[in-house]
């Protein structure tokens, strides 16, 4: 028979082993991705192109440069904490924008570095500056699309989930729950949830119970062997037990509750040994949207060129649908507030607008919907193939020429009607600093399944929180959201 000091020993191994397994295992996972992924691409560019110009000089000693390169950009990733911060003891992960930014810029200076490498052992040979930018190319295109596949796979299977606590049980701690419980981007699995509130143990944040007081944490995490926790309260609250989550927790990661300043960029500051932040809001930042205006007016040209056969297919469908023209100008409010009119392909029958009053007078409920999302589900003055053009958002395609225009951007916060303007209240001189835009936050974050109060709120985030990255996710959110048709009426 096992001795009690070995039974003993298996056990505390076993605490050891399911408190800490989800954070190497997933900054593991989430290595080995990075290299397979970029390490298949280069390679199979260069392969491609060697075995189309047949130069057998190459055939030895590229593959092993390609090896080279994925690991460089792994490397740099490390130092860029794109694996749960610091590798050693990793902890919260950064937020999707950044990591796109610093995914991006490590693979573009791995490959820079590779080609000059790569450049003066060959003798500049430039030819290889071909496969080398089409694979780097593909390599950051692709990049959100295999990390997020293999943080769903850690979701599906339940593997390297970190385990985590919730200090609070008020409003902003189950908005917190359950991003953690549908998101597999940060791997959280809350393990239990605290709160002085008794009333509360009922509720259920991020699929756990109520465990504890506040003052209870740190017993329970040393008993669980739990080292992050997650403090969702008011300031005045957690002033009270930070100290004590700081002795037992490895990280904890702090979310104030009310006044939650929507922006991202917050940098950690010292005068003398006063620590403070800056808070940056870069919609004041002039050159930046010169540079992004540039940028989408080019798009835009290049996008009507591409889709004009697409362009001039859905206008004879639009035609035969029904009688009436092809576009439709829909009222909108622009950028300082001016009035616009919006292009859209035709989705309803003619007079619409009309039929809209007397519908609305007869059917209490949908007028209901009306006045809370401005929208109908199943909206009877809409046409069969407008239906299709709204489920694709084919329909929204000419707004295109509102870019040309000066009136919208590709990216932007939701165009609205005058009457919307309550729902902004005192937020409303923010959104009108900015073009309003064919796709943005709300369109990729489920359109019509969310109330006005959170379209706002995703709204006055994009304008407090521009940057190119930030539109890079949005686009690259847009094109999964077209292709699943997800959140359209």
């Amino acid at each position: 028979m096992r001795s009690l000091k070995e039974k003993r020993g298996d056990l505390r191994l076993k605490k050891f082993l399911q408190g800490c397994s989800g954070n190497p295992l997933r900054v593991l996972l989430l290595l080995c991705t990075d290299i397979a992924w970029s390490f298949f691409i280069l390679r199979g560019c260069f392969s491609l192109y060697h075995a189309l110009i047949r130069r057998p000089e190459y055939a030895s000693s590229l593959f092993a440069e390609c090896g080279t390169v994925s690991l460089l950009i792994a490397l740099i990733n490390m130092l860029s904490k794109c694996y749960h911060g610091n590798i050693l003891n990793p902890g919260a992960a950064i937020n999707r924008v950044e990591e796109i930014r610093r995914l991006s810029l490590s693979v573009i200076g791995s490959y820079l570095m590779g080609f000059a490498a790569m450049s003066l052992i060959r003798r500049a040979d430039m030819e290889l500056l071909l496969p080398a930018a089409v694979s780097m190319g593909i390599t950051v295109v692709g990049f959100p699309v295999v990390r997020f596949l293999a943080r769903l796979f850690m979701k599906k299977s339940g593997i390297a989930q970190i385990r985590v606590f919730i200090a609070g049980g008020g409003k902003t701690a189950q908005m917190v729950g359950d991003e953690l419980l549908s998101s597999v981007y940060y791997g959280y699995r809350v393990e239990g949830y605290f709160d002085d509130d008794i009333s509360k143990k009922t509720l259920t944040i991020g699929g756990a119970q109520w465990v504890g007081r506040l003052c209870d944490a740190p017993r329970l995490a040393r008993k669980e062997n739990v080292h992050q926790i997650i403090c969702c309260m008011p300031p005045s609250v957690l002033g009270m037990h930070l100290r004590n989550y700081t002795h037992v927790f490895n990280h904890v990661l702090v979310i104030p509750t009310n006044d939650v300043l929507p922006i991202t960029a917050i940098y950690p500051t010292l005068i003398g040994f006063v620590s403070g932040f800056e808070f940056q809001n870069r919609v004041l930042f002039r050159l930046p949207r010169i540079f992004k205006r540039i940028i989408e007016v080019v798009l835009a040209v290049f996008c009507i060129i591409l889709l004009l056969p697409l362009f001039g297919m859905l206008a004879i469908l639009v035609k035969l649908s029904s009688p009436g023209p092809v576009f439709y100008t829909a009222k909108r409010l622009g950028l300082k507030g001016r009035k616009i009119k919006v292009f859209k392909f035709r989705t309803m029958y003619q007079d619409a607008d009309q039929k809209l009053e007397m519908m609305l007078e007869d059917n209490p409920a949908m007028k209901t919907e009306w006045e809370k999302k401005f929208k109908l589900q199943d909206d009877p003055r809409v046409t069969k193939i407008g239906r299709f053009l709204r489920r694709t958002s084919l329909d929204e395609l000419p707004q295109f020429i509102n870019v040309l225009r000066g009136e919208m951007a590709i990216v932007g916060p939701r165009p609205i009607v005058p009457d919307e303007i309550r729902y902004y209240g005192t937020a409303y001189d923010f959104f009108t600093r900015v073009r309003p835009g064919i796709t943005g936050l709300w369109q990729v974050s489920g359109r019509n399944d969310i109330d006005y109060s959170k379209r706002v709120m995703l709204d006055m985030f994009y304008v407090m929180n521009w940057s190119f990255w930030l539109d890079w996710y949005i686009l690259w959110k847009t094109a999964l959201v077209v292709l699943l048709c997800r959140g359209s009426c």
